[in-house]
């Protein structure tokens, strides 16, 4: 489920869908805030080497870092926010193979794969962590008010700054400036408090359109 719906943006923006603001194009800028947010809110790892877990076939792994975050935007953390290669020779991007992965346990951070990872192959796993409590709700508007920005910038950005209307004078900008306050705003609030594994177990439970029960429920 993404991070907001194109109803929020309009209602945000005073508009209807008639007023060139349907869908489709909405939900572009949807995605645009989605990359924004992640980017924002989680640290990316980039080629860490898990540990390997307890099983003996070489399928099971864990990642280091804890509190995996969503980066794919659908407000799940699941195993299509990791990815896994081997290598034949670490650090030779030409040996490096992608295996895919049967399931991920954000609590736990343990990876399952298709296949064993052999002696001669070295693993590598890539994902972000997040550093703050997540709350969806809060996400859920600062997505809604940075597309609501990107629209404005749309639609608004071609004409002068100011348009005067017999004595009237307004400011096309305006709309632009409080939808990018009230991002950063709700941005900082996601900021405030530090992550910890009850908040985590919790969002990860209640994640954005899942109760995320089958890939938690039975992992180590």
């Amino acid at each position: 489920m993404a991070y907001t719906t194109p109803d929020k943006i309009r209602k945000i923006l005073g508009i209807d869908e008639e007023t060139d603001a349907p869908d489709e194009v909405l939900n572009t800028f949807i995605n645009d805030a989605a990359k924004v947010i992640i980017r924002r809110l989680s640290v990316r790892v980039i080629n860490e080497v898990p540990e390997a877990g307890y099983k003996t076939d070489n399928t099971e792994w864990y990642c280091l870092q804890d509190f995996i975050a969503d980066i794919n935007g659908d407000g799940i953390v699941d195993k299509n926010d990791i990815k896994v290669y081997k290598w034949e020779s670490l650090g030779d991007e030409s040996t490096k193979t992608e295996v895919t992965v049967v399931s991920l346990n954000p609590l736990s951070g343990r990876i399952l794969l298709t296949e064993p990872i052999t002696s001669n192959y070295s693993i590598t796993v890539d994902y972000s962590y997040y550093m703050n409590q997540i709350d969806w709700d809060i996400i859920d508007l600062a997505a809604a008010y940075y597309a609501a920005k990107m629209w404005v910038e749309r639609e608004l950005m071609l004409v002068p700054s100011t348009v005067r209307i017999g004595r009237v004078t307004t400011k096309n900008y305006d709309v632009w400036n409080v939808c990018n306050q009230e991002f950063e705003r709700t941005m900082h609030l996601l900021l405030e408090s530090p992550m910890d594994k009850v908040s985590y177990e919790k969002m990860v439970k209640h994640a954005r359109g899942s109760t995320m029960k089958e890939e938690v429920t039975g992992a180590e």
